[in-house]
């Protein structure tokens, strides 16, 4: 998370350096818009429920009755900086 990044973009650093990251997300100010508030809160959301399932599939992985997946893909978001 950055933090005070008036009209500037994610660096383009991160995108080279983080692709671990579980996500990037720059705010314009210190105190954050009610848009920047719901896109934080939505994300944070689909973390925790990400989370959850790999979990699952971590410590059910040798269980007959598990899940048995056949894809797995974390979702990609992008969102372009609004003026």
């Amino acid at each position: 998370m950055l933090g005070n990044r008036k009209h500037y973009p994610l660096p383009g650093r991160l995108f080279r350096h983080g692709t671990n990251f579980d996500f990037m997300i720059s705010f314009k100010d210190y105190e954050l818009s009610e848009y920047e508030k719901t896109a934080f809160v939505e994300l944070i959301e689909k973390e925790i429920t990400y989370s959850k399932k790999i979990e699952e599939m971590i410590y059910e992985s040798h269980s007959k009755d598990r899940k048995k997946y056949f894809i797995l893909q974390k979702e990609l978001r992008l969102e372009e900086l609004k003026n």
